[in-house]
């Protein structure tokens, strides 16, 4: 759990000169074939997937761009869990939108 919330404090101090503040966000975490269970329901395949250098934490968003489900998991090297932190329901990538705005609701 020490390794997800140091995953948490980095991606926060990626934006740390915006004005945020913090809030506790309920995850679930499990081993990797609970985190396939899941994605594999929706058909989720990996589509995105970064890791950070100093603690080996790997970011991951499955989807499946037909149904526009996603499921966004952090796995935590150490402990060997993975952990979901959002799924979602209408995929938006940003790159297939090349004339197009984007709006937030």
């Amino acid at each position: 759990m020490k390794k997800f919330l140091a995953a948490v404090l980095f991606l926060s101090m990626l934006s740390a000169r915006a004005d945020l503040s913090d809030k506790i966000v309920v995850v679930r975490c499990g081993s990797e074939k609970d985190i396939k269970a899941i994605t594999g329901a929706y058909h989720e395949k990996p589509i995105v997937i970064a890791t950070h250098k100093d603690d080996g934490i790997v970011i991951i968003v499955w989807a499946n761009k037909q149904t526009q489900t996603s499921t966004w998991v952090v796995h935590i090297p150490s402990t060997g869990e993975y952990c979901t932190l959002a799924s979602g329901t209408e995929l938006l990538i940003i790159e297939q939108m090349k004339n197009s705005t984007v709006h937030y609701r």
